[in-house]
């Protein structure tokens, strides 16, 4: 890889991470960093990373959207409709989306469909010019920092989503 390779790569992370943090942060979860440094684990290498925490009654819908908000914020930027189970990058994300959905739909082929028309949905969603402009500007935040924290993240997606 050479370094435009390594540059759009880290833009990419950025906007993914984002897509994550940006959702969750809708979706009533409390993100206490998003970072394109994340920890290292010999178990599974990360680009970036964003921790959530959720209540106990945080509803099943609101976490998978959160997961399923990176890929699809990869999507939109690079514009490829790729779906998330078959990109090797995102088959932590999608397993995760799964292990949750089984809560709702336990039998595969329901399953399946039912995260398929998530992902559409989402799309449609994130794609909008206010849920698309706190993505870039918290990717951009990242980008500039690295890291960013909890009220950061809250202030940029307040000052471009009234409601989602």
């Amino acid at each position: 890889m050479n370094d435009e390779d390594d540059e759009e790569e880290l833009i990419k992370t950025a906007y993914h991470e984002s897509g994550h943090a940006v959702c969750a942060t809708l979706e009533g979860g409390f993100v206490t960093v998003a970072t394109l440094v994340p920890e290292s684990t010999d178990e599974i290498q990360r680009f970036g990373e964003v921790t959530i925490l959720w209540g106990f009654s945080s509803p099943v819908e609101s976490r998978i959207a959160s997961i399923l908000a990176g890929p699809v914020a990869e999507m939109i930027y690079t514009g490829e409709p790729l779906h998330p189970g078959f990109v090797a990058e995102w088959i932590e994300d999608w397993a995760q989306a799964w292990d949750l959905a089984k809560q709702i739909h336990p039998g595969h082929p329901v399953r399946l469909r039912y995260l398929e028309q998530f992902v559409r949905k989402l799309h449609a969603r994130m794609k909008q010019d206010d849920c698309w402009s706190a993505v870039a500007a918290v990717a951009d935040l990242l980008l500039a920092h690295e890291s960013v924290e909890n009220e950061d993240l809250r202030a940029e997606v307040e000052q471009w989503i009234d409601r989602w």
